[in-house]
């Protein structure tokens, strides 16, 4: 008798149940959590547009964030409790209602966006190193970057940008070769820092024009009648725009909470996400409105409100700014790469 060669198709050491020893995630390593997925260039981008530039009422655009934070807690908590109770990832928990192939189709799914999102953080982290290299070059000589060297471009590259995205792919290879503790202390420790770069950057916005900034804050202030039948549609709009914002960590969330201590600690850690949407969305707000001032007085010639991280840099002549500024980019862009590792964990 033939004995059957055994086959294991599933057996996967990355999505096995957590020890119970690593499940030491608490409410405050998903209060970070939370901080870095809000902290992005394009979430500030996406905020500061809401509440500045498309003339949408104040309180219809609060409302409509804290509405959508409420509904990704719900689903988070869905997500996440089964995979907190038995320690095991998204797509394992799916097989039990979708079978084994249905999830695997999901977990496809759910890998295309994962590289798509990969591709945009990677190519932020590699704009920003390029750009630090080129500061560094212009301040040890202002005229080493006119050699005629990097004016070879390939695949709309040049030497400096392809060093960059071979630095970045380098430092990706190093944060995915890492546990979930040492990525777990990467996440905690960019959220803080981005946190108090931010509280930095908006004192030093504000010192000189805290009278300018507070009215242009007020001025802002749409408020009347916000019950009115015409702001029903906005509402809605702004909800589904910030709930489709944090849809991509929804699906995700099971990989994160399977870490986690115990329920309790869940609960807390996903409702910090309503703390850190209104946190982040005042410092956005207040942060575009000084910049406009200043620029303003300075006679700088803008169009519109500034909302991308990146155009502001660039209006300012200030290369330790600018500096300081892409640093926090850096972090922030670092910090979700990281998160994407640890949901392959």
């Amino acid at each position: 008798m033939i004995q059957q060669k055994e086959n294991f198709p599933l057996k996967n050491w990355e999505i096995v149940s957590v020890n119970p020893n690593n499940k030491n995630w608490n409410w405050k390593d998903l209060f970070c959590f939370w901080g870095n997925n809000v902290q992005s260039v394009i979430g500030f981008s996406l905020i500061a547009s809401l509440y500045l530039v498309y003339n949408l009422n104040f309180l219809i655009v609060l409302i409509g964030c804290l509405i959508a934070s409420f509904l990704v807690y719900i689903f988070a908590n869905l997500i996440g409790k089964p995979s907190q109770k038995h320690g095991l990832p998204f797509p394992v928990i799916l097989r039990t209602s979708m079978g084994i192939n249905g999830a695997r189709y999901i977990a496809l799914l759910r890998g295309l966006v994962g590289i798509f999102m990969f591709g945009i953080q990677t190519f932020f982290i590699s704009k920003s190193i390029g750009y630090l290299i080129r500061i560094t070059l212009f301040s040890i000589d202002s005229s080493f970057l006119d050699q005629d060297i990097f004016l070879y471009f390939y695949m709309g590259m040049n030497i400096i940008d392809g060093i960059a995205f071979l630095f970045t792919l380098l430092i990706q290879y190093s944060l995915f070769s890492k546990g979930q503790s040492a990525n777990r202390l990467f996440i905690n420790f960019s959220a803080l820092f981005v946190y108090f770069g931010l509280i930095i950057f908006l004192i030093l916005v504000i010192s000189e024009n805290f009278y300018e900034v507070s009215n242009s804050f007020k001025l802002s202030l749409n408020i009347v009648n916000p019950i009115a039948k015409n702001n029903v549609l906005p509402l809605m709009t702004v909800i589904g725009t910030m709930f489709a914002y944090f849809s991509i960590v929804i699906v995700n969330f099971g990989d994160f909470s399977r870490y986690v201590k115990n329920e309790e600690e869940l609960n807390k850690g996903n409702i910090s996400l309503v703390i850190n949407l209104i946190l982040f969305s005042f410092l956005t707000i207040f942060i575009v409105l000084g910049v406009d001032i200043i620029l303003i007085k300075n006679m700088v010639q803008v169009d519109s409100l500034l909302t991308n991280p990146n155009d502001i840099i660039g209006k300012f002549d200030n290369t330790y700014l600018s500096i300081m500024a892409l640093l926090f980019i850096l972090f922030v862009s670092f910090s979700l790469k990281a998160q994407n590792n640890q949901s392959k964990k």
